[in-house]
């Protein structure tokens, strides 16, 4: 009877044993399982990072397409393939570059003359804007010529103010003074803007059943 009763509890001894060992091999996590764990907590991070460094690269792409088709003005309402047509192959940007390219391969290069051959072509597209925005005014009703002049004075305005405002901060004054590279600088923002202006009335006679081209017809 002693016997039975002490092989009894050998065997309910081991079953609780094993109950426990269960247990214990439920509740510790191994180490791969762990990893796991952490590599899908940290997987929107990775994802996040993944978007960015697409956004970036977009940028990028989209960064060298601009510096390559440069030239290329497709306008603010981009309907008309004449003004893509035109900032491709007008006279003015072949012959600027020719004289650019052959000035800065010179030997008698200097910031006076760059400032001289930014000023040339400025004047050139200054010719442009004005016969431009005649053609334009020409096809217009009072009402519609009334406000292309209120808009042409406001743009001479801000671009005069503009070139006002830079030439007194940041030539005048000697502590915020840009230097005969930023003279040169300000005489391209003065011809850009020219251009860009000059473009927005090709744009508009376009759009008006035009087909105006420029009137330089080469150096």
């Amino acid at each position: 009877m002693n016997s039975k009763k002490i092989i009894m509890l050998i065997l309910v001894s081991m079953i609780v044993l094993s109950g426990c060992a269960d247990k214990a091999n439920v509740a510790a996590p191994t180490p791969s399982n762990s990893s796991s764990t952490s590599v899908n907590t940290q997987q929107p991070q990775s994802t996040l990072n993944d978007k960015e460094a697409n956004n970036d690269a977009v940028k990028i792409s989209e960064t060298q397409v601009g510096n390559d088709d440069k030239t290329t003005y497709y306008g603010t309402y981009g309907l008309f393939e004449n003004l893509p047509v035109l900032t491709r192959s007008n006279l003015i940007d072949q012959d600027y570059k020719q004289e650019s390219d052959a000035f800065q391969n010179s030997t008698n290069f200097s910031m006076g003359d760059w400032i001289q051959l930014e000023g040339k072509y400025t004047d050139i597209w200054d010719k442009e804007l004005n016969t431009i925005y005649k053609t334009v005014l020409a096809k217009l009703n009072q009402e519609q010529k009334d406000l292309l002049i209120a808009s042409q004075k406001g743009w001479l305005q801000n671009h005069l103010k503009e070139s006002e405002f830079v030439e007194s901060t940041f030539q005048s004054d000697s502590e915020y003074n840009i230097g005969s590279q930023g003279r040169v600088n300000e005489q391209i923002a003065i011809k850009n803007r020219i251009k860009e202006r000059t473009l927005q009335l090709f744009e508009y006679d376009y759009m008006l059943g035009g087909t105006s081209k420029v009137i330089y017809n080469g150096k």
